[in-house]
């Protein structure tokens, strides 16, 4: 209920009645003041004893004209009737040997009574004016200011008006220029800049509206933010993960290839190479199968690390690293024996060989195989540091990669709790990926 109350009180039609009534009120403060005024004036100048008789006498020279024009008698009331309907302003009485003849106030009257004219208009100055049968003595008044106050009744009512429309004209234009601010910001919102914040002023319902376009623009800024981010995520992952479909498929090209010219040994490594073939074509399938979970659902499914010893981690994966770089050329110095072999790491399966598919890759396309490949391993502050350093191919294009693959074992190196790191030092490039020691095996200390 106080809530309801609190609303109307500032509602918009509230405030119009608040104008309204500050209107009326100012408007009949300045009648009455100016009123004031007028009474003022009138006193001081139209009711002067001065002017007033100068008047007087004026009046009685016309009287006097009037007379003697039309031969007026004291007893011909019609004529004087007709001259007082002329000077509505005058009031008029004239008495004759102390008998009152004719009295404006009532000129109907018909008969005439004695009065003792010093006790009935001892106060008037009287005139004494020639009728046609004889002298009688006039007492006349009149309102001469009437006309003034007449005009200045008006004058007085139209600023009064004129100020009533003034405040309301005044109050609703504020009004009217927060409506169009409120269009103008609208429009700005419109072509785009969700950034803008709308003008709250008052509490009234344009208020309330302009609070509620702020809601809507926060909720819609975070929204298509949101969209954003997702469909920036979406791309990532779809590059990445093509990125990452790259290097097994070279590596099976690879293999076909060594197939097709029978460049093996014996059918042991024969059946070698085509398990190789089989595992990476496997691999590829559960990259192809993420990528259409992913583009079904949005995001891909919750992973787990698992804990492995280092030797079952990363020894057959190095081994299949080196084959694969020897096959291409590259001479491969291996040195793991600085951490225990059966030191628990935290890895994620899957996560890991494409980890190591990125890192050949980058080996292959930008390695330059006259120097060797250092691969090394250390332990400290519970966490297993892999060291890949190989000098960097002149003139190749690593200046204008990418980096897709750096930022692939980035991103997969921290969800599985680890880190990486990549650099140049010289003609030198390094990657080193840091995997968190198992629970079980926190008090681990380097061999």
């Amino acid at each position: 209920m106080k809530e309801r109350i609190k609303f109307y009180r500032h509602s918009i039609s509230a405030e119009f009645l608040r104008l309204i009534a500050l209107a009326a009120v100012c408007a009949c403060l300045l009648f009455a003041g100016l009123g004031t005024v007028s009474s003022f004036v009138i006193q001081s100048h139209f009711e002067n004893e001065e002017y007033v008789q100068k008047k007087n006498a004026e009046q009685i020279e016309e009287l006097v004209r009037y007379i003697e024009k039309h031969n007026v008698s004291v007893t011909e009331k019609e004529q004087l009737t007709k001259w007082m309907k002329k000077h509505p302003i005058l009031s008029m009485q004239v008495f004759k040997d102390g008998t009152l003849q004719y009295d404006s106030a009532y000129p109907d009257l018909e008969d005439t009574w004695s009065v003792d004219q010093d006790d009935y208009y001892g106060w008037q100055t009287y005139y004494k004016v020639e009728f046609a049968d004889g002298n009688a003595d006039v007492f006349i008044s009149g309102y001469y200011g009437y006309q003034f106050s007449i005009v200045s009744m008006i004058v007085r009512i139209l600023l009064a008006v004129f100020l009533f429309l003034v405040i309301i004209v005044l109050g609703i234009r504020r009004t009217i220029r927060y409506i169009r601010r409120l269009s103008s910001e609208i429009a700005i919102l419109e072509s785009g800049d969700l950034d803008y914040e709308i003008t709250v002023s008052g509490q009234n319902e344009l208020a309330d509206l302009a609070r509620g376009l702020n809601t809507m623009r926060v909720s819609l800024k975070e929204r298509m933010e949101n969209e954003a981010r997702l469909m920036q995520n979406h791309a990532n992952l779809i590059t990445e993960m093509s990125h990452d479909l790259r290097t097994p498929l070279t590596s099976v090209l690879v293999y076909t290839e060594i197939l097709k010219k029978h460049a093996y040994r014996d059918e042991e490594q024969l059946q070698q190479y085509i398990e190789k073939i089989e595992a990476k074509g496997i691999q590829m399938k559960k990259r192809t199968d993420n990528l259409f979970e992913y583009a079904l659902s949005g995001s891909e499914h919750g992973r787990k690390t698992c804990t492995e010893t280092f030797t079952d981690a990363f020894y057959e994966r190095i081994s299949d690293m080196c084959a694969y770089l020897e096959e291409k050329n590259f001479e491969m110095n291996v040195a793991l024996d600085k951490v225990p072999k059966q030191a628990m790491v935290e890895i994620d399966a899957e996560y890991l060989d494409r980890v190591f598919d990125n890192i050949v890759s980058n080996i292959v396309k930008y390695g330059d195989n006259t120097a060797p490949i250092e691969i090394s391993s250390e332990v400290s502050d519970n966490v297993v540091r892999l060291v890949f350093e190989n000098q960097i191919l002149k003139n190749s294009p690593y200046a204008d990669s990418s980096n897709i693959g750096l930022k692939n074992i980035e991103n997969m190196m921290h969800s599985m709790g680890g880190s990486s790191e990549a650099g140049e030092d010289g003609n030198t490039f390094h990657v080193v990926l840091k995997f968190p020691i198992g629970k079980d095996d926190l008090a681990l200390s380097p061999s």
